[in-house]
């Protein structure tokens, strides 16, 4: 595997297809990298071997990013307040909004059967199921989906689309200008993301089938940006991170393509 980046890691990950469980806290731009382990089980990744993929530093993700992952539908306008957009084709698909606050938005798209989507938008703190370590992904799916919204959240998008069967996607989003978007394409995925603070970004768009993941983003101004799934834990401020399958040359730093 290979690391580039100027944040303090650490990586400890026995791995079921690709979970990478980073433990991600800045410690300033000229630092040094730290790595304490890193601990693979298997001799593939998704299809690429662990030495193609790249860790590196990135980009923020933009509106245009999450945007582009809804397919079938126009986003909401939440000028004067919120707004959902809901489209779902199949059998047996579930969606849950909350939204409080105001000028949030959420879009999810579904295309299969026995997807689900929650999504909760509004202020306060790191649920306290996410509070310690990640709890595990169908366990966390449950949680978000009975989260009560409450305070203010404001400006904050998400988006989740999934193409298949037996997805589940959970976001929360706690606080101001959060942006979140989730695509999955294959079946029998969970992904559940909580971001807890102000202007985070995450951004995943992946084809994979029978994964369980759950990214916490707990801080401001966090990054992270994945085609591959991942498991993360993002305590801290500035945090920006992209996860891709290597193609050769590596990704330098500050660069998220």
């Amino acid at each position: 595997m290979r690391l580039f980046t100027n944040t303090a890691l650490h990586i400890d990950s026995p791995v079921v297809g690709l979970l990478l469980a980073l433990l991600l806290m800045p410690i300033g731009a000229s630092a040094q990298v730290q790595i304490d382990q890193v601990q693979q089980a298997t001799g593939q990744v998704q299809g690429a071997s662990q030495a193609e993929v790249i860790v590196a530093t990135g980009d923020d993700v933009s509106e245009g990013q999450i945007l582009g992952l809804i397919q079938d539908v126009s986003p909401p306008t939440a000028t004067d307040g919120n707004g959902a957009t809901v489209l779902q084709e199949g059998n047996r698909n579930d969606v849950t909004i909350r939204q409080a606050g105001t000028e949030n938005q959420a879009v999810a798209e579904q295309f299969g059967s026995d997807n689900a989507i929650a999504i909760t938008q509004d202020g306060g703190s790191l649920p306290p199921a996410f509070a310690d370590d990640l709890p595990a992904a169908d366990e966390a799916f449950g949680a978000i989906r009975d989260l009560a919204a409450f305070g203010s959240g404001r400006n904050n998008l998400a988006v989740a689309v999934h193409e298949g069967s037996y997805n589940q996607t959970g976001i929360v989003q706690r606080g101001a200008n959060n942006r979140a978007g989730i695509r999955l394409i294959g079946d029998d995925n969970t992904m559940n993301l909580v971001q807890a603070g102000d202007a985070n970004q995450f951004l995943m768009d992946a084809t994979v089938s029978k994964e369980r993941m759950s990214v916490v983003q707990n801080g401001d101004g966090n990054v992270l940006d994945t085609t591959l799934p991942v498991n993360a834990k993002m305590n801290g401020n500035g945090i920006e991170l992209v996860i891709r399958r290597g193609g050769g040359a590596p990704l330098p730093l500050g660069n998220s393509e």
